[in-house]
């Protein structure tokens, strides 16, 4: 991808001269400003003032900042800034050719002239031979960093964060636990799943319930939750491998089991049928279309259909899916279709997330920790029972199969 810089001379009683080029390596509007500024500045004689003016906003109130700070300060500062070795740049040829140099802003698209005329020479300058800048010969920097051979250039802290945060999400999404998650990860719009797991709902309530109920939804995410199965595993001194599940007593307790028992399976179509109706509710404050309408676009998508076994590899979104707290594409793409400003969509699928999640809290999960602490009381079995760990030396010895954790070397060389 590339973009075109530009600039233009505004003399009264000469010839006015036009520079354009193109830039690429992750070309922002911000970056094409800043650059466009630094060639114009590689131009200038030495002891002149220079008056720059330009549309970007940004740029004016940055090259403010920096201007008016010490130089002690100035490579701490820029650094922490996108963009830093450009500004570096800039600030070290004004020191060369000791330019007094200002940024005025002017409004963009106003009918002015030379913005205009800046503006064309943008657009065809996009087509030309990439303008490279090099930086290694900067005085105030004695090292440069790279990342697989290409050299960082934007603020090293957010760049580090980005790092990591994408080797901790490969991390998760190829643990053994998310083989669904791997088959389905391209549906998945993350960006709005990120925001409902992090919402919280305006409504009072204590911050013991937030956090039960935050930590509820992140081992949803996880499949995670307490189930019998893992506590069979995680404590088998306590809940005996004969067990099944306490609403039923026919099958295992598994997590696909825990919402899709014959038992519960009527109060889990309740809840996706109010989920949709919540949903539909939400977007009609927003939508010109007919409620009938929104409802039945969201009623015949695949993932609230609740499936009759538990899914491995299909590359459809199903009910079960849904329930993990997975936001898919498919419902943000319908919901950008009824709504007259994609502004709602966020609240619109926190909020209904938030009902439906609410639903499955207390009407299953509460439900069914219920009646496991009943099976756990004609046992005998207390608080300290439950809160000991399982000793070997001490209790019969069990034989568990081990997985070996796979790693992911995509990010490691």
């Amino acid at each position: 991808m590339t973009m075109g810089i530009e600039w233009i001379t505004t003399f009264d009683n000469v010839d006015n001269l036009t520079f354009h080029a193109a830039i690429s390596d992750n070309p922002l509007s911000t970056k094409a400003e800043i650059i466009a500024i630094l060639t114009a500045l590689i131009t200038c004689p030495a002891h002149v003032t220079i008056n720059i003016y330009t549309d970007s906003q940004c740029c004016v109130d940055h090259f403010d900042r920096l201007k008016h700070s010490s130089s002690k300060m100035m490579r701490y500062k820029t650094s922490l800034y996108p963009n830093y070795l450009h500004w570096d740049i800039i600030f070290e040829l004004i020191s060369i050719l000791s330019l007094h140099v200002s940024l005025f802003k002017i409004q963009g698209h106003s009918n002015n002239r030379f913005n205009d005329i800046a503006d064309n020479l943008a657009n065809t300058g996009r087509h030309l031979h990439i303008l490279d800048i090099c930086v290694f010969q900067l005085t105030n920097w004695n090292c440069h960093l790279s990342w697989s051979d290409c050299l960082i250039k934007q603020s090293l802290r957010p760049f580090l964060k980005s790092i990591f945060n994408a080797y901790n999400f490969d991390h998760w999404i190829t643990n053994f636990s998310n083989i669904r998650l791997q088959a389905i990860q391209h549906l998945v719009h993350w960006a709005y799943t990120w925001s409902y797991l992090s919402f919280h709902f305006s409504t009072p309530s204590s911050l013991f319930e937030q956090n039960h109920f935050q930590s509820f939804k992140v081992n949803c995410l996880n499949k995670s939750l307490p189930i019998l199965e893992k506590l069979k595993i995680t404590k088998p001194h306590i809940y005996k491998a004969s067990w099944y599940c306490c609403k039923c007593n026919t099958s295992k307790e598994t997590w696909f089991h825990l919402w899709f028992c014959h038992h519960s399976i009527d109060t889990l179509k309740n809840i996706r049928d109010q989920t949709l109706d919540k949903l539909s509710d939400l977007v009609i404050l927003n939508s010109q279309h007919k409620w009938s309408e929104i409802r039945n676009d969201f009623a015949t998508s695949s993932f609230w259909i609740i499936p009759t076994s538990q899914l491995m590899v299909v590359n459809y979104f199903f009910f079960a899916d849904l329930i993990t707290g997975l936001i898919p594409n498919d419902l943000v793409t319908t919901i950008k279709h009824h709504t007259t400003s994609f502004i709602y969509i966020k609240s619109i699928i926190n909020e209904s997330f938030h009902f439906m999640f609410n639903k499955l809290y207390y009407d299953i999960w509460i439900l069914c920790c219920s009646q496991l602490n009943l099976v756990e009381k004609s046992f005998t079995i207390n608080s300290h029972n439950k809160r000991s760990k399982y000793d070997s030396t001490i209790h019969d010895t069990i034989i568990q199969s081990r997985y070996q954790w796979p790693v992911s070397t995509r990010w490691i060389k």
